[in-house]
């Protein structure tokens, strides 16, 4: 399947200071810099702190479409002490199933809430909504796409608000033979947004389409419409999985079946054939590409194979003036049937509104296959793979962390827990970081001059230097770095690497 993520050809809306189509964001502190009031600065203080609600829903219609909530959790993620030598931070995890502590780069803890590389939220979509603290937050949308295999899709977006780099939330959707899965993590609560910070941010730009449509249609292209009737919201649209001269064949959004239609249909629902009566004109649409100027045309028969109209419904469109674009959709049913229409007021009125289309200029994109960005640039140099993985005990507890999908240094990671399972992008240094060390992290540990055994590997033991508990850990040397096979903070608080499968390891 064609990848989405060239999904507009776009036109630069804010003022760009950089190349890469970011621009650093600072505000008036004195003319000292620092960032801007909604932003998270790249700074980490002790006591900073953040929590999200991470939830799963399972066969959802559409990535766009909250489906009940299989599973839902709250985590809440402290900073307890910051390395000045090595720079690492140490982090308390706060879950309804208790506290555990870990240690990371101050890069890793901030990447779950705020943008600290370009690369790794993907191209731009469209704006969308997303409830914060009692409010109504305005975001931008971005989307990766990886194509990891077995019929496998791993779909990521960030809704990062507009003018910020905060990542409100995440959601990550699965789709794998006959299922989709979605894990979506929402920001809940912290204290960081508007901190003062000595250095600038990333703010990424939104992006408006360009006001053309690509009539040469390809396999992968789609057309995405959000509906609204007296039932709520939901998604409708099709993506082409075959064309055959001027008929394709297409599979409905969130459904494995397809159907088929002419090119001609296809293009309609986007693209305004001159077709019907100009009702209104000069009519101002606000859609996720921006605010448009647009005419309204009633058709008194609109056939679409996709969207299920019939000859009975009345159709109004909003076209834009100067493109011819359509952007909105919207249907009276039974408008011309037999009966009294004085007595059909209460037809059901569906509206359809354009949220997203491959169409709008550029060419797709294939996505990448498993395996062509393998990541070894983390600070371990470890090359990883596709379905490594490892266990850690924790008690009774077992968690399995496996990869799903690379994007260089930027991985997609199943965590498994008994019969709960998580899906959270990382980086690869936090990965690895879980179950390795590098010598400079070592160096804060003094050895006890002994060799025990775990898991069938002899380990040499160390014991924290500066930490009051005297935390030990059994680690095994692997080149310049260290595997950490158990961790032990007193003697019924203890983690042991089970299990690990890292292909080059």
């Amino acid at each position: 399947m064609a990848t989405k993520t060239m999904l507009i050809a776009v036109a630069v809306v804010a003022v760009v200071l950089v190349a890469s189509g970011v621009y650093l964001a600072t505000r008036d502190n004195g003319g000292e810099g620092g960032s801007q009031v909604d932003a998270i600065g790249m700074d980490v203080s002790v006591g900073d702190y953040y929590t999200i609600t991470s939830s799963q829903s399972a066969s959802q219609p559409s990535p766009m479409t909250l489906a009940a909530t299989v599973g839902s959790d709250q985590t809440k993620y402290t900073v307890t002490a910051i390395d000045e030598n090595t720079g690492m931070i140490d982090v308390s995890v706060e879950t309804p199933n208790g506290t555990s502590h870990e240690t990371m780069a101050k890069e890793d803890f901030l990447d779950d809430v705020t943008v600290v590389d370009q690369t790794y939220i993907g191209e731009y979509q469209r704006n969308d909504t997303i409830a914060y603290a009692g409010k109504n937050v305005q975001c931008m949308v971005f989307m990766d796409q990886q194509d990891v295999g077995g019929a496998t899709t791993v779909t990521t977006y960030d809704y990062i608000g507009v003018d910020s780099n905060v990542i409100y939330q995440t959601e990550i959707v699965i789709v794998s033979n006959n299922s989709t899965n979605t894990y979506r993590t929402t920001l809940t609560d912290t204290n960081m947004i508007g901190k003062e910070s000595s250095t600038e941010v990333i703010v990424p730009e939104g992006s408006i389409q360009t006001g053309e449509i690509r009539t040469q249609l390809q396999v992968g292209d789609y057309i995405e419409f959000s509906k609204y009737d007296d039932d709520g919201r939901d998604i409708e649209g099709a993506e082409i999985v075959r064309i055959n001269g001027d008929y394709i064949q297409y599979c409905e959004l969130g459904d494995n079946d397809t159907d088929g239609t002419t090119v001609k249909d296809f293009l309609s629902l986007v693209l305004h054939d001159g077709s019907g009566n100009m009702i209104d004109s000069g009519q101002t649409l606000n859609t996720p590409f921006g605010t448009m100027t647009c005419n309204l045309y009633e058709v008194y028969w609109m056939h679409s194979e996709i969207l299920d109209f019939d000859w009975e419904d009345r159709v109004v469109l909003w076209v834009a003036a100067d493109s011819g674009i359509i952007y909105k959709i919207e249907t009276y049913d039974d408008w011309h049937d037999d009966d009294d229409r004085w007595e059909d007021w209460y037809d059901d009125v569906e509206s359809y509104y354009l949220t997203g289309t491959s169409l709008f200029g550029g060419t797709q994109q294939e996505p990448s296959t498993p395996g062509d960005k393998p990541s070894s640039s983390n600070r371990f140099g470890v090359t990883l793979e596709v379905n490594d993985y490892y266990t850690i005990q924790d008690g009774r507890d077992a968690e399995t962390y496996q990869i799903i999908s690379i994007d260089g240094d930027r991985l997609t990671v199943r965590e498994t827990e008994g019969r709960e399972v998580e899906v959270e992008r990382m980086s690869a240094n936090e990965f690895l970081g879980k179950i390795m060390m590098t010598s400079d992290q070592l160096s804060r540990w003094d050895s006890l001059n002994t060799t025990e055994t775990i898991n069938d590997v002899t380990c040499q033991v160390y014991q924290e230097r500066y930490d009051d508990d005297r935390e030990r850990i059994w680690v095994q040397q692997v080149g310049s770095n260290y595997i950490v096979w158990q961790k032990q903070e007193d003697r019924d608080d203890r983690e042991i690497l089970i299990e690990m499968s890292i292909a080059s390891l």
